[in-house]
């Protein structure tokens, strides 16, 4: 009789085994999530004709050629469902769990929240039986600090913007709801990102009076107290399914979106200052990415890679439900982000 070693080095095997080996062309999808962990960036879903059940990752802990990225497919491994505009971020008591919530999905009788063991490979949809988990809310975005908390504010509910804030700890695999701003209508479309400082930055989105960038909306997670702000610097109009990632000085740099095409797609806003202050870049054009809506950003070292390119640039109204997307080619382009002027340097293409 074999001992338990043995089965469990083969259970490991089975495991690995089940994972392409070999760089592959993902899919091309828009509507996507993304989280990075231990230096592999996950691709979670998205929207091609339909919604994509698949999850994989782009290693980034060994170098490679630009033309031959290191995708991996977690196979039958992958999101029991299709989803795309749905929140992920990682937490859990290591960091190394990805949270699924909410979405738009190919099956709607299904748990809110699903997470996915990085370690493991293994899903769970049975984790949190809460009577404050939220409504079903899609097109939302999630943040998490450093308790292992994620915040997911706004997003659209029932046919309206909602105005809520969720905030679901993954270590006590709970839900609490947090205050919403006063005087404020709802949004989706738009970006969170949590300073060091544990201030959330809302940028941008469907809003009531057509979002313009000028105004900002502040969420303290300490003091649980809203509070919006007026920046200085240069005038942008609304934004809508753009990026938004912070680097280690506290600027937040947001890239593409729907937009005023005389807005330029990278600008930045520097929270250094009082109030913060919007400007551009001077940024060496060559290699740089087209305009994205939709896409993914992700802060890997000094690089934002941006991941895929969609088109025609049209932002479908919900219910998703009664509109078509058309992609072309995949792109993945990385940003350095510490040295000035910025420089474009193309990261993977033609995938």
């Amino acid at each position: 009789m074999y001992s338990p070693i043995f089965y469990f080095f083969l259970f490991v095997l089975f495991l690995r085994c089940s994972i392409a080996n070999t760089s592959f062309e993902p899919q091309v999808r828009n509507y996507h999530s993304s989280v990075y962990i231990e230096n592999k960036l996950y691709i979670l879903g998205g929207y091609n004709g339909g919604p994509l059940n698949s999850l994989l990752y782009l290693d980034l802990s060994i170098s490679f050629n630009k033309d031959h990225p290191p995708w991996f497919c977690l196979g039958y491994h992958g999101i029991p469902f299709g989803v795309f505009k749905a929140a992920a971020s990682f937490g859990g008591i290591d960091n190394s769990t990805i949270f699924l919530i909410g979405g738009e999905r190919s099956e709607k009788e299904i748990n809110y929240v699903y997470s996915f063991n990085t370690k493991s490979f293994t899903w769970n949809d049975s984790l949190i039986n809460d009577d404050n988990t939220p409504k079903w809310h899609v097109d939302i975005q999630g943040v998490t600090d450093r308790n292992g908390k994620i915040y997911i504010y706004g997003g659209w509910l029932s046919g309206i913007r909602s105005n809520e804030l969720s905030i679901l700890d993954t270590r006590r695999l709970s839900w609490k709801t947090g205050p919403s701003p006063d005087s404020q209508s709802g949004r989706y479309g738009h970006t969170i990102t949590l300073l060091s400082n544990g201030i959330i930055v809302i940028i941008g989105g469907y809003v009531d009076g057509g979002g313009g960038l000028h105004e900002i909306l502040l969420y303290d997670i300490n003091e649980r107290k809203w509070s919006s702000m007026i920046t200085q610097g240069i005038k942008l109009s609304y934004r809508i399914y753009h990026t938004a990632i912070l680097t280690n000085d506290n600027r937040i740099i947001v890239y593409g979106g729907t937009k005023n095409p005389l807005d330029p797609d990278l600008v930045v806003l520097d929270t250094n200052f009082q109030p913060f202050k919007w400007s551009t870049l001077e940024v060496n054009a060559i290699n740089s990415p087209p305009s994205l809506f939709g896409h993914t950003a992700n802060l890997v070292g000094d690089y934002m890679i941006l991941a895929f390119v969609p088109e025609p640039p049209e932002v479908p109204k919900p219910p998703v439900k009664s509109n078509r997307y058309f992609m072309s080619k995949g792109m993945i382009f990385q940003l350095f982000c510490e040295s000035a002027p910025f420089t474009f340097h193309l990261y993977l293409s033609s995938i």
